[in-house]
């Protein structure tokens, strides 16, 4: 054998430890050594498939988009066919709000490999929760449990199916699935106690929103939650104790990150105009609105 192949089976064996190492590093988070590792690895052997995809992931734990982006694009030259590829330059994509470009990575890679249940839920996802696409949704996550039984974020996913489509015992039952394999998340719990408050089971609403507070005390998703349906008892019975805990609740919903925080501002302009503070309701309701409060998905 000449040296200039043993010289270059020595490089490709180098960069396999290298990548080997890189592995060590992102098992244990440390994500900026296994980036050092998988580029000293690409260094040694451009053609390498895993040092350009194994870095990726790595910049994409990292928050480095646009770098992941650049090696996935550098791993699907290498492997044009690699379909977990697609799925993963389709999840950066949907990173950075460019859904069009992530649908299609999404299909692309249940073209090449139609049995891997996560490709559905993910373009479930932008089905759902971007395009308000809810029947292509609930397709998706269908095919996703028909192949993959025990995965809870699919059967929350199609719990928001029914709930976005107010069919809010099938979300309760989809939600009670997704905890008994997953007790721990808050989000089921949040969003089971929000179908029980649309079907007027206000004790049931009640425990949800609390157990998803014992969760994640810092979220004020949950607390808008629990605050809007103290509100809506309020209304009901004009216990007095009730605002109060609404009030409570609901400026903790402000105050602590909040995903949907313009509908914890909206219901703060209720509880305002029940006290009669005119200036505040109109303040809140404001601040709703400039946040992107909808008021027409507000009907049941």
């Amino acid at each position: 054998m000449k040296s200039e192949e043993l010289s270059q089976k020595s490089h490709e064996q180098v960069a396999e430890e290298l990548i080997v190492k890189g592995d060590k590093f992102f098992s244990k988070k440390e994500y900026e050594q296994a980036v050092d590792s998988y580029t000293k690895a690409i260094e040694l052997d451009h053609t390498d498939f895993y040092g350009y995809y194994n870095r990726c992931v790595a910049y994409y734990a990292l928050n480095f988009f646009d770098k992941a982006f650049s090696d996935i694009n550098a791993a699907l030259s290498i492997n044009p066919d690699d379909d977990y590829s697609y799925f993963v330059r389709g999840d950066i994509y949907y990173k950075t709000q460019c859904y069009e470009e992530s649908l299609a990575d999404f299909n692309k890679a249940i073209s090449l490999n139609p049995n891997n249940p996560k490709y559905y839920n993910q373009r479930g996802d932008i089905y759902l929760y971007i395009q308000k696409r809810y029947d292509e949704a609930l397709l998706d996550f269908n095919t996703a449990i028909e192949i993959c039984q025990s995965n809870d974020d699919f059967y929350y996913n199609r719990g928001n199916v029914y709930l976005y489509t107010k069919r809010y015992d099938e979300a309760i039952i989809e939600f009670d699935k997704a905890i008994a394999i997953n007790s721990e998340n808050d989000f089921y719990y949040n969003n089971r106690g929000e179908a029980y408050s649309k079907l007027g089971n206000y004790d049931q609403a009640l425990a949800g929103y609390d157990k998803a507070i014992s969760l994640s005390e810092k979220d004020g998703l949950n607390y808008a939650g629990r605050g809007e349906l103290y509100l809506k008892q309020y209304f009901i019975d004009n216990d007095e104790e009730k605002l109060n805990k609404a009030y409570e609740d609901l400026t903790k919903a402000v105050e602590f990150e909040n995903e949907k925080v313009e509908e914890a501002y909206y219901s703060l302009s209720k509880y305002y105009k029940a006290v009669g503070n005119t200036e505040k309701q109109k303040e809140y309701y404001d601040k709703a609105i400039e946040a992107g409060f909808d008021e027409s998905g507000l009907a049941d």
